[in-house]
């Protein structure tokens, strides 16, 4: 047992509480102090989601009385961990998981910015509790700092022809009712609620595109953050109601279950029933994408085709990025890769060829990466950028010393270490000095973006090809983006109409 739950049992037991406290709406909570910051863990900011409480809206959490301990991490939601993950999660995952977590700098603060993380996973992994994400780097910056937890897979994106809600995207409505608690508390803590930013990776990211697209979010935040989100065609998801209804289907009568008591008996079916073999690596798995919804669907909360979000989202400071490396969800064909290329194919073709791209399977990642998170990344700086909404672009390419010669540039989500302040929980040995120098300086860049709503680098001129590129030698400059000619041929082959 990890010594923090066993501090957490102690102080339940006694009523000995040595921490801060803080007096939330539904009752106060006591964390702990850390050096130069407090933290307050396992934050409850909804009720359990089970029972007749699955796929239903978050409800509020019962209010308690007496001070409640707040050292440890709550429950990440339910899921099949994935052995590839770079952040595994440091809970055994449970359905009872709607949790948040807070670091503040000690000393009482007030009307401080506000940094809240939505972590990544495909929407099927992942929780707040991994090393990586600890905030308490980011808080000694002079903010705070917010994670939390919300539901995944079947849990988290469900529908049913007898679901009576008007959307399956429980996971999105967790975190707008996170984001609600947040609005709600934060000040109780030193924040200024209004003055809190957003920010998610790869899912993360994906959610935060669907959050600024909302109106039920508008007012919730005012600046966002999103690092490797895709956004043109659907990073995951995508599905209409009806689809996601028939997956819902579908995986009843995987169940054994039909008939119109079908959502009671599926309500009533254990945990492991729904996660079956989803993951990361499951999605991937025929069965499994044909009795789940994939992620966010179609519906009275997200109604827009991915692609055209852009054009209701609301125009507030933007920070938005990749990796040099990042993931090539959308594969082109095997036997054709530049078919999506139309008549540019022998432009693209040379394009690629130049870049060093020779080895086929090379050549298909470099595309695929270019088509799911470089080109949207540009297409949404841009377009918000014309709408006036102040925009920076960059691209995250240097290799932490353990990995050179191993890895060809950053891959997807290994910025993540940089940003938070936590490389040395990534890379506990081999290091070099340089690392850390890149590590402080993507801190001030994220810092400087909550605190002042600018990171320091030149805003985005749609009408340029710009680009800040924190390079594999750990330069930050902006330059003319090297892969200008590569998207400027992914947007007229995919999207000529524009």
């Amino acid at each position: 047992m990890r010594w923090g739950a066993v501090l957490a049992m102690v102080l339940a037991g006694t009523g000995a509480f040595a921490g801060p406290e803080v007096g939330t709406l539904s009752g106060p909570v006591v964390g702990q102090t850390v050096g130069a910051v407090d933290s307050f863990l396992g934050i409850p900011y909804a009720a359990p989601p089970v029972g007749d409480l699955r796929w239903m809206a978050p409800q509020p959490v019962a209010a308690w009385e007496t001070p409640r301990a707040a050292v440890t991490y709550g429950p990440d939601c339910a899921q099949l961990p994935d052995p590839s993950d770079a952040a595994p999660t440091g809970t055994t995952p449970s359905e009872d998981c709607l949790y948040l977590n807070i670091w503040r700098p000690v000393g009482n603060p007030e009307n401080l910015p506000v940094l809240l993380w939505i972590h990544g996973g495909g929407y099927v992994n992942g929780g707040a509790s991994p090393m990586v994400y600890d905030g308490a780097a980011l808080a000694e910056q002079g903010i705070i700092v917010v994670s939390l937890n919300y539901r995944l897979g079947r849990f988290g994106f469900f529908h049913h022809p007898e679901l009576a809600a008007e959307t399956g995207n429980f996971a999105l409505l967790d975190m707008l009712a996170g984001l609600g608690w947040v609005h709600r508390n934060i000040a109780a803590f030193g924040g200024d609620p209004q003055r809190l930013t957003i920010w998610g990776e790869s899912a993360g990211g994906d959610a935060v595109l669907k959050l600024m697209a909302m109106p039920q979010a508008e007012g919730l935040f005012q600046q966002a953050v999103v690092m490797s989100g895709g956004g043109r065609a659907p990073l995951l998801g995508g599905l209409t109601i009806e689809q996601a209804q028939a997956a819902g289907v579908r995986f009843a009568e995987g169940q054994g279950i039909s008939g119109s008591d079908a959502m009671a008996a599926v309500r009533a079916l254990p945990a492991e029933a729904l996660i079956g073999q989803l993951n990361m690596s499951g999605l991937m798995n025929d069965a499994e994408r044909m009795t789940y919804a994939l992620g966010p669907i179609r519906d009275a909360l997200v109604p827009a085709a991915p692609g055209d979000a852009v054009k209701t989202m609301r125009p507030i400071p933007l920070m938005i990025g990749t990796t040099g490396d990042d993931l090539p969800v959308h594969l082109p064909p095997l036997d054709n890769p530049f078919a999506l290329f139309g008549p540019a194919a022998e432009t693209a073709k040379a394009a690629y060829l130049e870049d060093g791209f020779t080895d086929p399977k090379a050549l298909l990642f470099a595309i695929g990466a270019d088509r799911t998170m470089q080109e949207p990344a540009r297409h949404f700086a841009r377009a918000l950028a014309a709408r006036g909404a102040p925009v920076w672009l960059y691209r995250f390419d240097h290799v932490p010393t353990p990995m050179e010669g191993t890895w060809n540039g950053a891959p997807h989500a290994s910025e993540l270490p940089y940003f938070f302040g936590t490389l040395d929980r990534r890379f506990p040995m081999g290091l070099h000095r340089d690392d850390e120098t890149v590590m402080r300086r993507q801190m001030r860049f994220l810092v400087n973006f909550v605190q002042k709503g600018d990171p320091g680098w030149a805003k985005v001129d749609p009408a340029k090809d710009e680009i800040m590129l924190m390079g594999r030698q750990g330069t930050a400059e902006m330059v003319a983006d090297p892969l200008a000619l590569r998207l400027n041929l992914i947007k007229t082959g995919e999207h000529p109409d524009e």
